[in-house]
């Protein structure tokens, strides 16, 4: 089956249930109580079932995911300092080229080493000193952004896969409910599995006294080295009557929407966590600014700024 078809399976389960619901009902039943109990199996085979699976049709496309994601990876590209240019998290994120473009501003450094002026002085201590350690701040942050993207694409993947099985397994136990031998089809919900926790360290700017500090993240458990994903929830689709079929049908449709919803507050979690550690230790991440940047051609030699060269 085909997660693009799925409203298409849908009609097939009703039209499938409501032939084997209406040849139970006549087989068991009188006229009269089939004539009652059909409007019953009516709703049921054309209205309930495919209202369980039509909010599974507009779920995101996984490639939508796609283009943020490669464009994570060209800022990764241009944050690379050398110090490190492996993705820290993603196993398929490959190494990135150093930039040297980032090697300038250390360099700067000693066109301003004899002035005197404050400003100047600050600008060494306060910008080039730190600018490598933010710079890989700033790489880490991305890489765990990238991991987030990564993780809600890998969970709506594995989510179009659930709900397609649960589909299938569904026609396949309609198929066999008048066999002698009961049979069952397990359903496993791998939108759980899809993701992975990681804990990322953040080191601290140069020679600060302050500790390092960490990030619970997330990130797709397919690409993180060593991920241990937890074992999938599963649910079996089985029954010797129609009711019983899409009782356990219905079942499983309630916990891939259980699922779904709370592997989105996992990756939610860790996206709260990548914020509260920029707004917690915001010059971890961004430099403050020079002030230099407010000199002018006319100020630029006073004191408060560049002063004069020995």
């Amino acid at each position: 089956m085909s997660f693009d078809q799925l409203m298409q399976h849908a009609t097939d389960i009703g039209n499938k249930a409501f032939e084997e619901g209406l040849g139970e009902l006549m087989g068991t039943q009188s006229p009269t109580l089939v004539a009652q109990e059909q409007p019953k199996l009516i709703n049921r085979c054309y209205g309930e079932v495919p209202q369980l699976f039509q909010p599974f049709s507009q779920i995101p496309d996984p490639a939508s995911y796609t283009p943020a994601i490669e464009s994570l990876k060209r800022a990764l590209g241009r944050l690379c300092t050398g110090q490190d240019t492996r993705d820290p998290i993603s196993t398929n994120g490959s190494n990135y080229y150093a930039n040297p473009v980032l090697d300038k501003l250390s360099a700067s450094g000693d066109y301003i080493e004899s002035w005197t002026g404050k400003a100047a002085m600050e600008f060494k201590a306060n910008f080039i000193d730190p600018f490598p350690s933010v710079a890989r701040n700033q790489f880490l942050l991305i890489s765990a952004l990238k991991a987030g993207l990564e993780a809600e694409q890998a969970m709506w993947e594995a989510a179009r896969k659930d709900i397609d099985q649960i589909a299938e397994n569904t026609l396949k136990a309609l198929d066999c409910m008048d066999d002698c031998s009961p049979k069952e089809w397990a359903v496993t919900f791998t939108a759980a599995a899809a993701i992975t926790g990681i804990l990322l360290t953040i080191p601290t700017l140069g020679t600060s006294a302050v500790a390092a500090i960490s990030i619970s993240t997330v990130g797709a458990a397919a690409w993180v080295a060593a991920a241990l994903p937890p074992s999938p929830p599963t649910l079996n689709i089985t029954g010797d009557h129609t009711n019983a079929v899409l009782d356990s049908m219905h079942a499983a449709v309630d916990k891939a929407s259980q699922v779904i919803s709370e592997t989105e507050q996992r990756i939610a979690k860790a996206m709260d966590s990548i914020l509260d550690a920029i707004h917690s230790h915001r010059d971890y991440f961004v430099a403050p600014r020079p002030s230099l940047a407010g000199a002018t051609k006319q100020n630029i030699t006073r004191p408060e700024y560049m002063g004069y060269s020995d």
